[in-house]
Order: C-alpha cells, then sequence, then structure tokens
C-alpha cells in the first residue's frame, strides 16, 4: 500500500501556513552603508564629550557618523539642513521657537514645561525630540561652613541674608540670579559675573560666599559644596535635547533615544568628572567608557 494513501488530505490553508513557518525570516533592515550622519552639538566640553558618545554608539550599529565643529546652536545647523542629528540643551530648543529669541532667555522654565513645549510644539522639521531624565541646570552653591556661618540652610534663609553676600554666576546665569534677588527685595554686596572666571574657583578661594553652578558639576560633591536647597528652581532647567532630521532611520532614532534615556544625573556627573578633571579626557575617550558611565 501506498504511504501517500493513508494521509489524509490537509486543507489549503493549513498547508500555506505549514509552507510559512519554514520561510527564511526577513532580514532586519541594515544601515545604509554610503549615509554619513551628520552630527552637531554645543561648543561645551560637556557636549562636545557627549557628541563623541552618541557618534559612538551610532557606529556601532553601523552608521558612519561625522561630529561638526562645536557651535552655539546645533539646533539651527539641524534647521539649515547642515546636519542630521543635533544635541543640545532646552535653552536653544526654546530660542528656536521664539519670533524673539531674547524674550526666552529669561524664562524660568521647568524640565516639565520643556517637556510639554516639545510635545506641544508644531514644529515639523524634527523626527523625534528625546529629553534626558537628566538636568544639567543652574543652581546656587555654598560651601558647608559658609552656610553654618551665614545660618542658611534652604533658598529663604539665603535670600534674606543676601544683603551680606557676595555671588559668582558666570553671565548666562546672571540675569536669572539677579530677577530672584530683586524679587527678594535684596542686594547683594556683588555679583561677580566673568566669562573667563569659573565661580566654583572663586567659591574655592572664599571671595564670594555663593555660586551659580551646575547641578551635575562633579566637584560640588568632590570637593563638599552643599547646593542651597530648592535654589534649582531660579534657573531654567537644562536637559540634553536629542534632535532627529525629519528622514532619519528607524535604528537612528532608536539608538538616540537609548543614549538619550540613561542621560540621568548621576550619568552626566559622571561624564562631567571625566571632563573637568585636572588632565581632561579627551571626547573620544568620554566616548570609550560609555558603558561603564552609564551603569
Amino acid at each position: 500500500m501506498e504511504l501517500r494513501k493513508l494521509i489524509p488530505a490537509l486543507p489549503l490553508t493549513l498547508l500555506l501556513a505549514v509552507s510559512g513557518c519554514t520561510a527564511d525570516p526577513e532580514p532586519e533592515p541594515q544601515p545604509t552603508a554610503e549615509q554619513e550622519l551628520r552630527l552637531a552639538t554645543e561648543n561645551t566640553g560637556m557636549y562636545r564629550a557627549l557628541g563623541a558618545v552618541y557618534a559612538a554608539e551610532l557606529e556601532e550599529q553601523g552608521y558612519r557618523v561625522s561630529v561638526l565643529e562645536p557651535v552655539n546652536n546645533p539646533v539651527a545647523q539641524l534647521l539649515d539642513g547642515h546636519a542630521d542629528l543635533a544635541i543640545g540643551s532646552g535653552t536653544e530648543y526654546l530660542q528656536t521657537l521664539s519670533d524673539d529669541p531674547e524674550a526666552t532667555t529669561d524664562e524660568v522654565l521647568s524640565r516639565e514645561e520643556i517637556a510639554s513645549l516639545l510635545a506641544e510644539s508644531e514644529e515639523t522639521e524634527f523626527a523625534a525630540v528625546e529629553i534626558s531624565p537628566g538636568d544639567m541646570g543652574q543652581l546656587l552653591v555654598m560651601s558647608a561652613a559658609q552656610m553654618t556661618l551665614t545660618e542658611v540652610s534652604n533658598l529663604q534663609e539665603l535670600l534674606n541674608a543676601c544683603a551680606d553676600l557676595e555671588f559668582a554666576a558666570l553671565p548666562a546665569a546672571q540675569s536669572a540670579l539677579k530677577n530672584a534677588l530683586e524679587q527678594a527685595q535684596c542686594e547683594p554686596t556683588q555679583v561677580l559675573t566673568d566669562q573667563a572666571t569659573d565661580p566654583a574657583e572663586l567659591l574655592r578661594r572664599g571671595e564670594v560666599q555663593a555660586a551659580v553652578l551646575s547641578g551635575t558639576r562633579a566637584l560640588i560633591n568632590d570637593e563638599g559644596f552643599v547646593p542651597v536647597p530648592d535654589s534649582a528652581a531660579l534657573f531654567p532647567s537644562e536637559p540634553v535635547l536629542g534632535f532627529l532630521a525629519a528622514q532619519s532611520e528607524p535604528q537612528v532614532m532608536n539608538t538616540v533615544a537609548e543614549v538619550t534615556a540613561a542621560l540621568n544625573n548621576e550619568t552626566l556627573t559622571a561624564v562631567n568628572r571625566l571632563v573637568e578633571d585636572p588632565d581632561p579626557a579627551a571626547p573620544e575617550d568620554v566616548a570609550r567608557h560609555w558603558q561603564w558611565l552609564s551603569q
């Protein structure tokens, strides 16, 4: 008896399903070998290092990445078609949304408000804008000894005592600081603003009693400085934003999203420690240590 006579006829739909199970799976789309991604970053040590991290992670996915010369507003390069992705601060993005860029510089926007603007924006040039959980925004910092001497334990007590204090801030943070002091009806002894002088150095030397620093400056913890509680509310939030051009491939978008999501305060502080070390690490060295830094 022929074996085929013992096998009942199978429905056509089942045969097709079985044959479908044995078909080779479709390969995942691969990056276009000829495509070179142009990555724009802000002109700071932190953003140069972060730009190298994004570039290295994209290269791991098979893309060729060219990191452009850092500029003050990398988002403009993306909007002008000179870059494919841009890594920048919330402040720079808000400036691109305003008809009067100067109008946004004095606004004290929280991270939540920036995220809301990103979600509600009608801007169509971007495929996505990723926002980091970490925040490089400014806050007021004092030495523990100075806080004890002046009996300052929170922002309100600092504002009450500010007539007897000297402050230091970079020019970019000067306006927000002076606005906060004016609202408290306080005129400090002095507010030092010098682009060439690190406020942390003035605080270190005891030339001022309070300094405006990024909350992710590693030296705050490393040198025993103390952030004044609630003082971050005086200054705009500064999350790291990853902007992607409208034609971005899904793998590029996924990689940028993954790196940005890893940029919490701890990771940003660890990057800052390498960038501001007395013997600072090159951006490429920071990128090589990314897996360790982001753990």
